[in-house]
């Protein structure tokens, strides 16, 4: 625990400077929880429009599909408040080799850069999500199982999610502009937000394998409606593994490849 002291009081204090930020600008305040309340609603009315006209999607009724909405939304709560707008930042960082400053931190540059700028808006809609997940998963009663490994299985899935979007983000040290690759990142999120079975064959496939960005969402629901498919959380695990190692390779091999300020 005291390896992991260091990192956490820099995330905790990045968090506290972006709060004090924002709340000293308190109209701007106000219209970002009033935006990250309306992606709340918007992805939970297409949702209910559905089920207004049919009992089931694929293999789930409306509790089981509400719940793998507001799963992903949680995931993405998390997301845009601690890790999405580094990205961006990642990209200027490189384009105008101000990534200098964070290469010489005592605290390992990925995780610098990766925990620069936070989004604590983002983050205050976690417990909507939370109280939300709460009731559907009451609804469909889930086993005590599922309740007691749900923190750790969103933890893996949201630590999935990231792997994946930093390796397409490292892309950036060759591309020098961030548009594309973030766009690509976001296209895959996009992706995420409905269940697998939605997929033809192929593109399930693919983003299962190749790009597992489905694996994130899907599997992780997957397993907490049948806790018996440990092959979810196995394949969701290895893919969370590889891309971290592919991730760290293309890392190194990016920084060989960056052009600082002084260079």
């Amino acid at each position: 625990m005291s390896t992991l002291r260091p990192y956490t009081r820099v995330i905790r204090q990045q968090i506290a400077n972006s709060l004090a930020k924002l709340m000293a600008f308190r109209l701007s305040f106000i219209f970002l929880i009033l935006v990250e309340v309306a992606s709340l609603i918007t992805a939970y009315i297409p949702a209910s429009f559905l089920f207004n006209h049919v009992e089931r999607v694929g293999p789930w009724n409306r509790s089981e599909f509400m719940f793998f909405i507001f799963w992903t939304q949680g995931m993405f709560c998390c997301h845009n408040g601690l890790v999405a707008p580094n990205f961006w930042n990642f990209a200027a960082e490189i384009r105008t080799g101000a990534l200098d400053f964070r290469l010489l931190r005592p605290l390992g540059s990925v995780f610098d850069v990766m925990t620069a700028i936070s989004r604590p808006a983002s983050l205050m809609m976690l417990p909507i999500s939370a109280c939300c997940l709460v009731y559907f998963g009451l609804q469909i009663q889930l086993s005590i199982l599922a309740w007691l490994t749900m923190p750790f299985v969103f933890c893996l899935a949201f630590l999935t999610m990231v792997v994946i979007e930093l390796n397409l983000a490292c892309l950036t040290f060759w591309t020098k502009g961030g548009d594309g690759a973030n766009f690509v990142r976001m296209q895959c999120q996009q992706i995420q937000r409905w269940p697998d079975f939605m997929y033809p064959k192929r593109s399930r496939l693919f983003f299962s394998t190749a790009i597992p960005v489905l694996a994130s969402g899907s599997f992780s629901v997957q397993f907490i409606f049948d806790t018996s498919r440990w092959d979810r959380i196995v394949l969701m695990g290895l893919a969370a593994l590889v891309f971290w190692l592919l991730a760290s390779y293309v890392w190194s091999r990016g920084l060989r490849q960056y052009e600082s300020a002084s260079s």
